[in-house]
């Protein structure tokens, strides 16, 4: 076969195989962690840190933090953040943090917040959580609908308000800013929903992809066999 032959499918193998991959990320849905069902109402003061625990089935990217603004001031300063909890709250580690979000939210609304891609990956337990003076309660989280890629959805509650933790990385293991992540337990009686996430699922490329990037390759070997050798001058 002529080299050019050979050029000619190792350069469209590649290029069809990494047209198809970018295609797939062009495509991404952007998902919701959880999406509220029923009438909301109103934590009293003081319930503090809250989170919305989950297990990943398939590996996501996180692009936005979302929280629930009821009644932010000027000085407050909340913000969300998640943690890696698969080893317990007491090991828990931060994964990605959105810093102080008080700027421009909207009160009784989500207010979400781009961060950098984080990847979250399958198999693992984390913990998506806001400190808040007042929150948005459900009776139950019975109607609530989840997005993709992630199950064994559970929601936990603090023991009561020690101030913001908006800073990131403002902890050790198992600690966000001057709160103890071991003092979360289970919602009991209402659900207080104050964070949230959206993401993207990352899907494994198509088999024909694959294929397409394997026929690239072997034309691009076939090449460098057949190409003539070269000889040193002396």
């Amino acid at each position: 076969m002529k080299t050019s032959s050979l050029l000619s499918i190792g350069a469209a193998g590649i290029a069809t195989a990494a047209f198809l991959l970018t295609s797939v990320a062009g495509r991404a849905q952007i998902l919701t962690g959880f999406t509220e069902s029923g009438t909301a109402g109103q934590s009293g003061g003081g319930n503090g840190l809250s989170a919305f625990e989950f297990t990943v089935t398939q590996a996501i990217d996180i692009t936005d933090l979302g929280f629930f603004a009821l009644s932010i001031g000027g000085g407050d300063t909340p913000s969300v953040a998640i943690f890696d909890v698969t080893n317990g709250l007491a090991n828990a580690t931060e994964v990605v943090n959105s810093g102080n979000v008080n700027s421009g939210l909207t009160n009784d609304a989500w207010n979400y917040v781009a961060v950098a891609p984080t990847l979250l990956t399958a198999g693992h337990t984390y913990a998506v959580m806001a400190v808040t003076y007042f929150s948005p309660t459900y009776a139950s989280s019975a109607g609530f609908t989840y997005g993709a890629g992630i199950t064994s959805e559970t929601y936990l509650e603090g023991s009561g308000f020690g101030g913001w933790a908006a800073i990131p990385g403002s902890g050790t293991a198992g600690n966000w800013g001057s709160y103890s992540l071991s003092s979360l337990s289970v919602d009991s009686g209402t659900i207080d929903t104050p964070a949230n996430f959206e993401y993207t699922l990352v899907a494994a490329p198509e088999p024909s992809t694959w294929a397409f990037l394997a026929l690239g390759l072997l034309g691009c070997g076939a090449l460098l066999r057949h190409s003539p050798s070269r000889r040193a001058v002396v």
